[in-house]
């Protein structure tokens, strides 16, 4: 995620303007922001139940690469930077743009840039 910032960060930057409520947290480290979500590929993807997780991750965090609002804000880190990728496709009418295809689709890409072979198991 480290090397993909110079990409990422414009892709940022757009959805911070149309999230008013984005603005207001503090930014994170972007050395934090990317283990968070390395974090999120590796680990909390495969889970069933999450919040146990990121409840003992969370607490790991510690200067310079603290994780201000704990928990609940590495949830929000993965799940802003979800929709930042899907928001840059064009989903049909009838798509809907749920946890599901945030996740997946966020998968994919990840899995698509490292070259590491996918397999999405479960109801269409």
């Amino acid at each position: 995620f480290y090397d993909l910032r110079k990409h990422l960060d414009p892709l940022l930057i757009k959805k911070q303007r149309q999230c008013p409520t984005r603005k207001q947290l503090q930014p994170l480290n972007p050395i934090t922001s990317c283990v968070v979500l390395g974090l999120a590929v590796c680990y909390h993807a495969r889970l069933r139940d999450r919040s146990p997780f990121r409840q003992v991750i969370s607490q790991q965090f510690r200067e310079p690469c603290a994780l201000p609002g704990g928990p609940e804000r590495m949830d929000s880190e993965i799940r802003h930077f979800q929709e930042i990728f899907l928001d840059e496709l064009e989903l049909g009418p009838q798509i809907a743009r749920n946890h599901a295809l945030r996740e997946n689709v966020f998968m994919m890409l990840v899995c698509i840039d490292l070259r590491i072979p996918l397999f999405l198991v479960g109801k269409p």
